[in-house]
């Protein structure tokens, strides 16, 4: 499969796949939607945290801890994807 199609069928993949997200949502029912998003930062946060390990990136992160400019734009961009989520759940 060539570089082009196989681009295509991923997005049309991605598409499918965030366009039936949602009929997952009532098997949680009992869960509420900041209950959903909290489990999803938590498990986000540990495979993210054991993948910078494997990769030895934690460099990377502490750099970016260091400069107040950067920190402050990934804490802009965390609040709103969380508010993203919590309005999409």
């Amino acid at each position: 499969m060539d570089e082009r199609r196989l681009g295509v069928v991923s997005g049309l993949g991605a598409y499918a796949l965030w366009g039936l997200f949602p009929l997952y949502f009532p098997l949680l029912e009992p869960a509420g939607g900041l209950e959903i998003v909290a489990h999803r930062v938590l498990w986000s946060l540990l495979f993210v945290g054991l993948l910078l390990t494997v990769v030895r990136r934690w460099g990377l992160v502490r750099a970016a801890v260091r400069e107040r400019r950067t920190l402050v734009v990934l804490a802009g961009a965390a609040v709103l994807i969380a508010a993203n989520w919590l309005i999409f759940v």
